[in-house]
């Protein structure tokens, strides 16, 4: 085939490729709050598996606000109400005790009915060092800041959804595309690269949405940069975060399958990556920063599972160097 040809080849690949993504994404689209709402924003919830086994087995800090605890908050229709009893300053002045909805006691024990709302007291730092739990059990609050922002947000979402969603189907035209340039022995050599390459790409987004996500959302909407902050996400960031790292830690994940193919064409041996392992852990953490959020527990997370891929890289190396040198001795005209 000539150039020009290979150009329309590729052209066909792509344009099904396209076809088939088009379609996953208007279905997403069309049901985006069912599967946003179970599927993607779960993380997000105290009662997500990942948070639950925490809870029971390691640390309390994924437990949920439990009712009547002080420390909690629970939105009204107009207001937050205060759950529990507790010791609060009003402007500065005498210590009062709130309990219930909107009822206030001074010190001497004379109560107080107020129309108040306890976001005002939390705002102007009169309640401090609690927990928000939203109405739908979230960690934190999500809004839109513009009115074009929740529309284009979901067609982000319905393409890399999509994208995520339909990746073996890529892999299987990209694979479809390079085959014709193969020898019968090469293809035998690299039969299945499209179920590997699947696998690890969905382990990663597995990984991802299971251990990274959950404990990176915790960490992040618990952290306080000063009391009187809240925890106010936008949506737009809260998918173009989601997917960033989901599609990225699945991209990671193919580090053996990359080791793979640069061992069979001669590029990187065992030995060499033995000699630069001190330097592939500089590289690999780099890699694990910029997919992951700006703090060192999710980067830490995303770096030990890589750690562990390379360490397999040298192994599966090694296999193909073993497996050429066995071709080479295996092709030797034998001596007389």
């Amino acid at each position: 085939m000539g150039f020009f040809d290979h150009l329309e080849e590729l052209r066909w690949h792509l344009a099904r490729s396209v076809a088939v993504l088009s379609i996953m994404g208007v279905v997403l689209f069309a049901y985006r709050q069912e599967v946003i709402g179970t599927v993607f924003m779960a993380p997000f919830k105290y009662d997500f598996i990942t948070y639950r086994i925490i809870c029971e087995n390691f640390t309390d800090a994924f437990c949920p606000p439990q009712e009547g605890d002080a420390t909690m908050f629970t939105p009204g229709e107009d207001s937050l109400y205060i759950e529990g009893l507790m010791e609060v300053q009003l402007l500065d002045s005498l210590p009062v005790k709130v309990g219930g909805k909107d009822s206030i006691r001074y010190g001497n024990g004379r109560p107080m009915r107020l129309k108040v709302s306890a976001r005002d007291f939390h705002s102007a730092g009169a309640l401090s060092g609690l927990k928000i739990k939203n109405a739908d059990g979230t960690m934190v609050q999500l809004q839109a800041t513009s009115p074009y922002e929740q529309f284009l947000k979901a067609m982000i979402y319905a393409l890399f959804g999509a994208v995520i969603i339909g990746f073996p189907y890529l892999a299987w035209e990209g694979w479809r595309f390079i085959r014709p340039a193969l020898s019968d022995k090469e293809v035998r050599n690299v039969r299945g690269n499209v179920a590997v390459i699947s696998l690890l790409f969905f382990t990663g987004v597995v990984f991802c949405y299971y251990i990274l996500l959950p404990i990176s959302i915790q960490f992040l909407s618990s952290f306080v940069l000063f009391e009187e902050a809240q925890n106010i996400w936008r949506i737009g960031d809260v998918i173009n975060f989601e997917m960033l790292l989901l599609f990225g830690t699945g991209l990671l994940f193919q580090l053996p399958m990359v080791v793979y193919y640069l061992s069979r064409i001669g590029m990187v041996t065992p030995a060499w990556l033995r000699k630069y392992r001190r330097h592939s852990i500089v590289v690999l953490l780099i890699l694990a920063g910029v997919v992951t959020p700006p703090d060192p527990f999710s980067q830490i997370l995303v770096f030990v599972p890589l750690m562990v891929l390379y360490e397999a890289s040298i192994l599966i190396s090694s296999r193909v160097e073993k497996g050429k040198q066995r071709a080479e001795k295996s092709t030797q005209t034998p001596q007389a």
